[in-house]
C-alpha cells in the first residue's frame, strides 16, 4: 500500500457527475464545494471539491449522488493526506 494513502486518512478529493448537484447540498456532501458547469457536448455537469476525513465519508458523499441519480464522471484524489510525511513521493495520485 502507498504510504500516503489510508482508509482513515483525511485527503482532497475531486468528483465530477453528470447532472446538477444543488448548491445547498454542500452539507450533506460534507462540505465539499460544488461547481456547476457545462462541458463540451452541452451536458449539464456539477464538480464537487474538498475534503474527505475518510474512506467512510467518501462513501457518503458518492451514497448521496446515487440517491440523487447523478451518474458519476470522475472519483480523484488530488491532494496527499493533510499532514502527511514530507517525503512522501510527490503527494499526488491519479
Amino acid at each position: 500500500m502507498d504510504k500516503c494513502t489510508a482508509m482513515d486518512a483525511t485527503e482532497m478529493y475531486r468528483i465530477e457527475v453528470q447532472g446538477s448537484v444543488p448548491l445547498e447540498w454542500s452539507d450533506r456532501l460534507g462540505g465539499m464545494q460544488i461547481e456547476q458547469y457545462t462541458a463540451e457536448d452541452g451536458a449539464s455537469r456539477s464538480a464537487l471539491t474538498g475534503e474527505v476525513v475518510d474512506q467512510a465519508a467518501l462513501m457518503g458523499v458518492l451514497g448521496t449522488l446515487y440517491t440523487l441519480q447523478l451518474p458519476l464522471r470522475l472519483v480523484k484524489c488530488v491532494e496527499a493526506p493533510v499532514g502527511s510525511p514530507e517525503d512522501c513521493d510527490t503527494g499526488r495520485r491519479e
